[in-house]
C-alpha cells in the first residue's frame, strides 16, 4: 500500500540535508529577531532557545520522512500511524502530569 497522495507533500528544493537545516536555523533566527529578540549580543538562554527550536523543526522533518517512507512501503497505514501518534501523545501528557504532580505536590491535569 502506498501513501495517499494528500499525505505526501514534498517540496524538493535541491538542497542537501545540512543546507536545509541551515535554512531552518536562518528562518528561526529571522523570526526571533522580528519578534524583538536581539540578534547581536544574545545571551546564552536566547541562543539555547533558538537552537532548541531548530532541533524541534529538524526532528519533525526527520520523523515525517521516516513515516512517509514506511507508509509508502506498506509497513503501516495512515490510520495506524495516526492512532499510534494519538496514543503516544496521550502517554506523553500522562508523563508530564505525573512529573508536575510530583514536583509541585499537587495534582495537575492539562486537559
Amino acid at each position: 500500500m502506498s501513501a495517499p497522495e494528500e499525505f505526501v507533500r514534498w517540496r524538493d528544493l535541491g538542497l542537501t540535508y545540512e543546507q536545509a537545516i541551515s535554512g531552518i536555523e536562518s528562518a528561526t533566527r529571522f523570526v526571533m529577531a522580528n519578534e524583538g529578540v536581539p540578534d547581536e549580543g544574545q545571551d546564552a538562554i536566547l541562543m539555547m532557545l533558538r537552537h532548541m527550536r531548530v532541533a524541534l523543526d529538524t526532528r519533525a522533518s526527520d520523523v515525517r520522512a521516516l513515516v512517509d517512507l514506511l507508509i509508502e512501503k506498506g509497513v503501516f497505514t495512515v490510520e495506524e500511524i495516526e492512532e499510534q501518534l494519538r496514543r503516544s501523545a496521550n502517554e506523553e501528557l500522562a508523563i508530564v502530569e505525573v512529573e508536575m504532580t510530583e514536583k509541585y505536590d499537587r495534582e495537575f491535569k492539562f486537559r
